[in-house]
Formats: C-alpha cells, sequence, structure tokens
C-alpha cells in the first residue's frame, strides 16, 4: 500500500514538473490569454489588456497588448486613421515595430494610427463593429483590411440586417477554463495538438465550379447582396463624417526560391 502511494505521488509530481517546464517554454514560443470582452465595442473581443503574447509558429513575434487589449504601444485620446481587421493586422506573428500600423503611424507624423486588428475577424466581423469603432474613436479615417474579393453572401446579409453573431467566448462560458488557459501556459498549445490530432484525414472538398473560373462575380443575386453591404458600410462612415478605405491584399502569393520578388497568382474574376 504504502509503495503504490509512493508511486501515485511519484507520477504527479513528474506530471506537475512536465506541465511547468513545458509552459515555461510555450511562454516564450507561443502564449496567449484568453480574449474577453472589450469595452471599445470596436470587435468582437480583444485581448487582456497589458498581457503578453508570444509567437514563433508562424512567425517571430512578442508583444505586450495596450490598455484596450488592442496591438499598439500607447492608446490615443484622439484617432486620426483607425484600422480593423484579422491577424494580418493585428500581426502577432511579428514584433510591434514591423507591423503596417506602426510603419504606418512612422510615415505620417501628424495622425494618430490605431490598431484594432483582431485575429479570427473577417470582412463581415469588422463591417458587424463599424459603427461601434467608429462611435467610440471618432477616427478621420477607417482602413478595413480584405484579403478576400468574395465574401460570405450569408455573413453579409445578416450584418445588414443587425443579426451577425459574433463568437462566443470561452472566457465567458467557463472561469475554469479561462484559470487554466490563461495561468498554465501549455493548456493552449496540448490542447490545439489534440484539435489537430482529431482534424487528421478530414479535408474539404474542391470547389469544381471555382476551378473552371466561375466567380461569385458572376451571379446577380450576389452582387446584389455585395452592392447592399457596400452601401451599408459606406453609410456609417458618412454618419460619423468618416473617409471609409477597403485595403485590399491577396491572401494567394507566389514567392522566388530566393525569397525575393513576390507576385500575386492570377484570379478569374
Amino acid at each position: 500500500m504504502k509503495e503504490s502511494l509512493v508511486q501515485i505521488c511519484k507520477i504527479i509530481f513528474s506530471g506537475i514538473l512536465a506541465i511547468t517546464l513545458l509552459s515555461v517554454v510555450c511562454l516564450v514560443y507561443n502564449y496567449n490569454m484568453l480574449g474577453i470582452p472589450t469595452a471599445t465595442g470596436a470587435s468582437a473581443y480583444s485581448s487582456v489588456p497589458g498581457s503578453l503574447k508570444s509567437e514563433m509558429d508562424e512567425g517571430f513575434g512578442w508583444n505586450v497588448m495596450d490598455a484596450n487589449g488592442y496591438n499598439n504601444d500607447e492608446v490615443y485620446d484622439d484617432v486620426d486613421v483607425l484600422i480593423m481587421g484579422g491577424s494580418h493586422i493585428e500581426a502577432l506573428q511579428m514584433n510591434r515595430p514591423e507591423n503596417v500600423t506602426h510603419k504606418l503611424d512612422e510615415r505620417l507624423p501628424n495622425y494618430h494610427v490605431y490598431n484594432v486588428g483582431t485575429s479570427g475577424h473577417s470582412t463581415e466581423n469588422c463591417a458587424y463593429y463599424l459603427d461601434n469603432a467608429c462611435g467610440y474613436f471618432s477616427p478621420r479615417y477607417v482602413v478595413i483590411d480584405l484579403n478576400s474579393l468574395e465574401l460570405d453572401e450569408d455573413n453579409m446579409n445578416s450584418v445588414i440586417s443587425g443579426t451577425y453573431q459574433g463568437p462566443e467566448l470561452l472566457s465567458q462560458k467557463s472561469s475554469l477554463a479561462s484559470l487554466v488557459r490563461d495561468y498554465i501556459p501549455a493548456s493552449g498549445q496540448v490542447i490545439l495538438q489534440l484539435q489537430n490530432w482529431k482534424n487528421i484525414g478530414c479535408f474539404r472538398e474542391d470547389d469544381t465550379e471555382r476551378e473552371n473560373g466561375y466567380s461569385l462575380y458572376h451571379d446577380s443575386a450576389y452582387m446584389e447582396v455585395m452592392s447592399d453591404f457596400l452601401s451599408y458600410i459606406g453609410d456609417i462612415a458618412k454618419e460619423h463624417d468618416t473617409q471609409l478605405i477597403l485595403l485590399y491584399h491577396p491572401a494567394n502569393y507566389d514567392v522566388s526560391e530566393t525569397g525575393g520578388e513576390t507576385h500575386v497568382r492570377k484570379r478569374n474574376i
């Protein structure tokens, strides 16, 4: 009985030690606390203000979030240019001086450029929170990042009708899950790898119509929704006396073997 108890204690101690060491590694390699509701209303959620986000998976970045929970050096009382988008704009995969918001802020010394980019946010996400973002920050310009010219028709309709649903945050559903994820850095990577393992063998069927050159721009019903969507966000910008800018950068690039010239693959649109 005593020997069994000793063995159990050893197993528990070994597990705790392994998780501790792995957490130290993950803290540097890939770590972020769960998202929380944001007071600005400019996105579905934000990071915990003042929290560390480290990334060595898709790049190399170590950034501490600002007082609003976004990736900026400081929070401005007056914002001239507000940039909205997903992970490309949040830019956690690089250190802050290298991201597009910081570069633009340097090139426009008389303007305050502020980043509310949030991972997982599509163009439709940004459109849904545009009114709140303009109301809170009162920017002169709003830049919305586009990495696709073919938006989801159902999402556009739900944004227009005001029925769009943002993501349900795990931090709101379970305080225990939030505690584990936030303060045991290894837990995030363990869960991620288990999900990847579960999804092994899953695949997405090819879209034959797209491969044959079909585009949603050939669909008159889709184009009508797109027109209504653009008018909707344009009207919001006008109401707030804001100039809206849609910044398109394609998701598909070809890079030479030497890492030199980059060009965009041709698309049928």
